[in-house]
């Protein structure tokens, strides 16, 4: 096409969102079709005017090309003919956003939103003045209008809208064209029977080469909940296949339509609008796909007579469509006699709202209005606008409602590396009722072709990404990726026999099938069910079930509540990637990549379950925590494969090999050594509070900041502080030491107890901001004096407690290494005591067995590559023994090099298990 073919119009839309620049393509008309509209019938419709070439743009979608440009007056005219072809829906001009290749198809409808409601008579009033007709009412929006150009207009809606913006701007807040456009589904796809074990976003035990625990621990949440029916999760899609069995016990069902109405018909297909809701024979949802290309949905609201006048279009009917049951199932599947997939809140309710995937805006409005009108919970979109396509003012009014009716929209992010909280759809992601999601893999990678920027949300489980196609798209060759982000996609249900994802009919060299995707092109052999459903558009709903299970526990939780909780409780997955900010968690990438990690449905649900199920006085919604090192939120149900009790919880590094990260780095607990600096009496004050290890024989100040990432106050709060000589392991609690400040024998010492009235929300979301509500407590603390018989008396440890009728400590363990990374209410801090006689690259270690059995053991050291570590006896690796409570100290020398600052040198201490050897303790060494 050429420059000449365009013509480009500026209009003004609205005083919200500025200007938007068109180009109208002037050679061109787009056509929506019933059937397959052939070149014969344009030719013989077209005034003699013969196409050059008709493209699909998808079913039943297309754009004739003429040879020539011609004026909008005659394009406008002739799209008028076309309508009235019994085979045309609709017919209109085809322009484009500016920067945007994505076809925009204009009719002769608009959509006007009024500054203020006005009745009837006032609203015709502006339709007579203005050349245009009524239409419909938004049944959610009553200020917004759909209207239509009369019969005998020879301008185009462009025009028309133009001239409605200059002169009606004292009551008009907007005017768009009521244009379609085709939705993106964030999905892509590829070419035994299903278990549950193939359900990896529940529960991954490494199954298909992935990573262990690279999940959402849906399984362990399912003991707390496994959903509610009185929970509803609407699902936005283009269609379903409404009889799958895996999806039929748990439709929601619209009561004012079921039964029979006063003559004995079925009310569900009675083509009546039984319950006056504006919707025909909506039973279990709505279909919006089809009565929308007339404008708006005939009803019938004749409910109780013997007959409605029209039963001739059954417009409520849901239809058949993959991708819609592939989403639905990933959300709310049942599995079927105890086979086939769950989704992620089986025991929810699932509304069906079926829409076009290319769509005008006023359907999309009305469709997501009927989820907020019907009651639904929680609404999920695995849909999207094209990157740079504009969202029109009457969708986001549509969410805005939505979300005030207390409707939770979860909503996919592009299947693109792109920065979705920048463009045009920004104004649907950063919505503050919109919780964005992209998509994590199962080796816990964010899935590098995912959109990402400062709204995300959460990352969810989804699949491995695209990877290298040998296929790829004509139209699409970005999508084509560097190599899989993980091994498996998404199990879920299909749209059932071979009318689905699991269709092995598809050729092997089709464009966009990728014979490497998908365990190499292989699917289940029930075809009701595919191992291949991956992008967004299955990350999304997966994150709506864990929605749904935290309103069947909540069902009061708002939007804000909710977008926090699963921030809070998010696994910090990919760390050196992501950059997860130490201060609030959040990535620190510039824009975010992560955001604030990949959901954890347990760990959300932990925060607001009761703490017992028969125990009514502990209620739920209050979780204390103390944060063990900078990536600890307060998770505590990470774990590795086959790993030994103490590897849990905070000292679990979610890369996929799951390292360690040491949990006696806590960043909750500060020392001050005199002369004091003020005190930090805020969480940012806290933050910025520079840590000084004590001074021997001198009082210094402790400062411990406790959290609360529940969505209730923490009252009487006790901030408990004990110290002991630390080593590369810490020293055993005496057996009294959960019940009462220890009065046997001990090697803690109890520096002192603060109480605090009440700890409000203070959760990574807010965390140094003004609403950040944690509390910070100071203790004295009389640095240990000099000892030369005691070798090792300079390595020290500070170890804080929080507790709370609210929330107790609930702890019995002895070991405080396995303690402190598996409880949130409890963490330490290895510091070395400051001694100006003592040198500080050559000291002595203590080594110790807490445990009451006999171990295996060694040390292990990380450096700097060019630092020097010597181990005296024991050596780097070298394997040795200690007996129940042994304690061995270990002679230390570091020497350095110039050239570097701010170093730290760790000895770590692991420990066998099932003949591997873990790393239990530790202690850092910090050189200026």
């Amino acid at each position: 096409m050429f420059a000449s073919d365009f013509e480009n119009i500026r209009l003004e839309i609205s005083s919200e969102t500025g200007p938007r620049i068109y180009r109208i393509a002037l050679d061109r008309i787009g056509l929506v079709s019933r059937e397959n509209v052939t070149e014969k019938d344009i030719v013989d419709s077209s005034a003699g005017l013969k196409p050059e070439s008709i493209d699909l743009i998808e079913q039943g979608i297309q754009i004739v090309i003429f040879d020539q440009a011609l004026s909008r007056k005659t394009l406008h005219a002739l799209s008028r003919v076309l309508s009235g072809l019994d085979k045309v829906r609709m017919a209109g001009l085809v322009l484009f956003q500016e920067n945007s290749n994505t076809p925009i198809l204009l009719n002769d409808m608009l959509i006007v939103g009024f500054k203020k409601d006005l009745d009837r008579s006032s609203v015709e009033a502006f339709a007579r003045a203005n050349g245009i007709e009524i239409v419909t009412s938004d049944k959610l929006v009553p200020r917004q209008w759909l209207f239509r150009l009369d019969d005998f207009s020879d301008r185009d809606v462009l025009d028309v809208i133009q001239d409605i913006l200059i002169k009606n701007r004292a009551i008009v807040e907007f005017a768009i064209p009521n244009y379609a456009i085709s939705i993106v589904s964030h999905q892509s796809w590829s070419s035994d029977p299903l278990l549950f074990s193939q359900q990896w976003h529940h529960h991954n035990y490494g199954q298909g080469g992935g990573t262990f625990d690279a999940d959402a621990d849906t399984d362990d949440a399912w003991s707390l909940t496994p959903g509610d029916s009185d929970v509803v999760i609407a699902v936005m899609d283009k269609g379903f296949d409404i009889e799958h069995p895996a999806l039929a016990p748990n439709l929601w069902v619209n009561e004012g339509e079921q039964g029979s109405d006063s003559s004995g018909a079925n009310k569900a297909t009675n083509n009546c609008d039984d319950d006056q809701n504006g919707y025909d024979d909506d039973l279990h949802g709505f279909n919006f796909s089809e009565c929308f290309f007339l404008g708006e949905c005939p009803t019938n609201n004749t409910a109780g007579t013997a007959n409605c006048p029209d039963t001739t279009n059954d417009f409520g009917s849901i239809s058949d469509s993959r991708h819609g049951t592939a989403v639905a199932g990933v959300a709310v599947a049942r599995p079927v006699n105890g086979n086939g997939v769950s989704g992620s809140c089986p025991q929810c309710s699932l509304m069906l709202i079926q829409v076009s995937s290319f769509a005008l805006q006023w359907s999309l409005g009305e469709a997501i209005g009927y989820a907020g009108k019907m009651g639904a919970d929680i609404l999920n979109n695995s849909w999207g606008y094209p990157p740079e396509a504009d969202v029109p003012d009457n969708v986001v009014n549509a969410v805005n409602t939505v979300v005030n009716h207390g409707t939770i929209i979860f909503w996919s992010m592009n299947n693109e590396p792109v920065d979705d909280c920048a463009g045009t759809s920004s104004v649907i992601y950063d919505n503050p009722g919109v919780i964005p999601i992209s998509a994590a893999s199962n080796w816990d990678k964010k899935v590098r072709e995912t959109g990402y920027g400062e709204c995300l949300g959460v990352l969810a489980p989804a699949f491995s990404g695209f990877g290298p196609n040998p296929n790829p798209l004509p139209d699409n060759p970005g999508l084509v990726g560097q190599g899989y982000t993980g091994t498996l996609n998404m199990v879920t249900t299909d749209q059932r026999a071979s009318l689905g994802y699991n269709d092995t009919r598809v050729p092997a060299n089709n464009p966009g099938y990728d014979p490497t995707f998908c365990n190499s092109g292989s699917d289940s052999s029930n075809q009701d069910y595919t191992l291949c459903f991956s992008g967004t558009s299955a990350a999304s709903p997966m994150a709506a079930g864990v929605g749904g299970l935290v309103r069947s526990v909540d069902p009061e939780i708002d939007v804000e509540t909710m977008k926090r909780l699963l921030q809070d409780t998010a696994d910090k997955i990919e760390p050196m990637a992501a950059n997860y900010s130490p201060k609030h968690g959040q990535s620190a990438n510039e824009p975010p990549t992560h955001g604030f990690g990949r959901i954890n449905a347990f760990e959300a649900l932990k925060v607001i379950a009761p703490v017992t199920e028969n125990d009514v006085t502990r209620p739920g919604g209050v979780d204390l925590f103390l944060r063990d090192n900078k990536f600890d939120w307060g998770n505590t149900a990470q774990s590795i494969e086959n790993g030994p009790p103490w590897r849990g919880g905070s000292n679990v590094l979610l890369t996929r090999k799951r390292n360690f990260i040491a949990h006696y780095h806590s960043v909750d607990i500060k020392v001050d050594a005199p002369p004091f600096k003020p005190a930090p009496l805020t969480s940012r004050d806290f933050d910025n509070f520079v840590h000084e290890n004590p001074v021997s024989g001198l009082m210094n100040r402790v400062y411990v900041r406790v959290h609360n990432r529940g969505t209730k106050p923490a009252t009487e709060v006790e901030v408990k502080l004990y110290s002991a000589f630390a080593g590369t392991a810490l020293p055993a609690f005496p057996s009294d030491f959960w019940s009462t400040s220890p009065s046997l024998p001990s090697k803690w010492k109890h520096v002192g107890t603060r109480a605090v009235a009440e700890v409000g929300y203070s959760g990574a979301t807010v965390a140094g901001k003004a609403t950040d509500q944690s509390k910070i407590v100071s203790f004295n603390f009389m640095g240990p004096r000099l000892n030369p018989l005691n070798r090792q008396f300079r390595h020290h440890c500070l170890l804080a407690i929080v507790d709370s009728p609210d929330d107790p400590v609930n702890e019995d363990r002895l070991i405080p290494d396995i303690v402190t990374p598996t409880n949130n209410n409890v963490t330490h801090r290895n510091l070395l005591v400051q001694d100006s006689t003592a040198p500080v690259d050559r000291f002595f270690l203590t080594v110790r067995n807490p445990f009451p059995r006999p171990i295996d053991t060694r040390l292990r050291v990380i450096k700097p590559r060019n630092w020097d570590v010597v181990l005296g006896r024991f050596g780097d690796g070298k394997p040795f023994s200690l007996a129940p409570g042994e304690e061995k100290t270990v002679q230390v020398k570091i020497t350095g090099r110039p050239g570097l600052s701010d170093i730290e040198v760790e000895i770590r201490q692991e420990v066998r298990y099932r003949d591997k050897y873990h790393p239990f303790g530790g202690f850092t060494f910090r050189f200026p």
